[in-house]
């Protein structure tokens, strides 16, 4: 694929893997480009997630330059199945927004979180290069195996849950609960593009400028979150209804549950 051809170009360094006391892998890739900030040097929602995501799948799919090994034996496990994101969550640090603190390169930290019967949780954290402090964001997610015939989920197989179960470093699969939307809201309409299909994770990014022009005044985005129940089809459409209390909200219609919006609030 397009991205897997220049992921294998990528500068990533570092790379250390270690099953104590769980299964996680430490590396350092390029980190964000002059592109990902705009005119008050706040990184984009975007180039945020696709950083996240491309370090994510770059670990997934490129063997260790020592062992020659794959992290979590993702090729073998994904070899005949799909794996569909079901949940998302994002946190982003205060100091993210800050202009002094360099965002590239940058180390980065993946982690097994859970393995279920048919789902697998992870962790990737971005932390400023060389400091041992906390990160600048991070993203949970899950993953939920598909059968490539039935499109429903299945099981994992039993080689892998007999590896990898019980070696992450969360005690129980990540689930996004659900929250009622209230009347006062108004909508926003996105028809699906064949781009965006297989793009959960990046639809909470998609509302990013709708959100954002109704906050100017603040410093930028803390915490979204997506909840995807289907694979999303061609040309649907998704509407988006934001509301506004002690956080911002994004309730969706369609294959996405809901979304939310946390923001940082200016300095004093």
């Amino acid at each position: 694929s397009f991205s897997g051809k220049n992921l294998s170009l990528w500068d990533v360094r570092n790379c250390h893997i270690t099953d104590k006391p769980h299964y996680v892998v430490t590396f350092t890739i390029p980190g964000l480009s002059l592109e990902s900030f705009d005119n008050y040097s706040n990184a984009n929602i975007i180039s945020l997630m696709k950083t996240a995501m491309a370090a994510r799948t770059y670990i997934l799919h490129h063997p260790d330059p020592v062992t020659g090994d794959v992290f979590l034996d993702w090729p073998r496990v994904t070899s005949d199945r799909y794996m569909f994101m079901s949940s998302a969550e994002y946190t982003m640090s205060r100091r993210l927004y800050d202009s002094s603190i360099p965002k590239w390169p940058l180390d980065a930290r993946f982690s097994l979180g859970n393995v279920g019967n048919s789902s697998v949780s992870y962790v990737i954290e971005l932390y400023v290069h060389n400091e041992n402090t906390a990160p600048l964001w991070k993203c949970v997610t899950q993953s939920v195996s598909i059968d490539t015939a039935t499109r429903k989920p299945s099981p994992l197989p039993d080689w892998f849950k007999d590896k990898y179960k019980g070696k992450g470093c969360m005690d129980k699969g990540f689930i996004i609960r659900g929250f009622d939307r209230p009347s006062l809201t108004y909508k926003h309409h996105i028809s699906l593009h064949r781009s965006l299909i297989n793009l959960r994770s990046l639809y909470v990014g998609i509302s990013g400028p709708k959100v954002s022009s109704q906050h100017q005044s603040y410093v930028g985005i803390s915490g979204p979150k997506v909840s995807s129940q289907h694979q999303s089809t061609l040309g649907k459409t998704i509407v988006f209804f934001f509301f506004t209390s002690s956080f911002t909200a994004v309730g969706v219609e369609g294959d996405i549950r809901f979304c939310f919006w946390l923001f940082w609030p200016p300095r004093p």
